[in-house]
């Protein structure tokens, strides 16, 4: 059975054609101001993780958690919360199961099945 993944909001440059996250004014790859805002399939495989032992966010969040660096199968590089029981492995297959719009679009992925 395939898991389901959830659109992750991207922004993608009309003139070099990259994607990335979170909006920017401009493209950071070639400067362009002409971009569009477009979502793309969530599935991917992660490039990197660390895991977060002491949060300085106020309040804090419960640790440990891990972040993990995903490379979309549609292009574009994104971080997320990883939601797997286990430490990540590199090139793991993931899947974006949330988007939290609330959160700047904060991003979490699970281990695909």
């Amino acid at each position: 059975m395939t898991q389901a993944s959830v659109l992750v909001p991207m922004q993608g440059c009309k003139a070099c054609e990259r994607l990335w996250h979170t909006p920017l004014p401009s493209c950071p790859f070639c400067a362009s101001t002409d971009c569009k805002p477009v979502e793309v399939g969530g599935r991917g495989r992660v490039y990197a993780w660390t895991t977060v032992a002491r949060s300085l966010e106020s309040p804090p969040r419960p640790t440990p958690y891990t972040i993990v660096t995903v490379d979309l199968e549609a292009g574009g590089r994104v971080f997320g919360r990883y939601e797997g029981t286990a430490e990540p492995q590199p090139d793991e297959p993931v899947v974006c199961t949330r988007v939290d719009r609330d959160a700047q679009g904060a991003l979490s992925f699970s281990p695909a099945r």
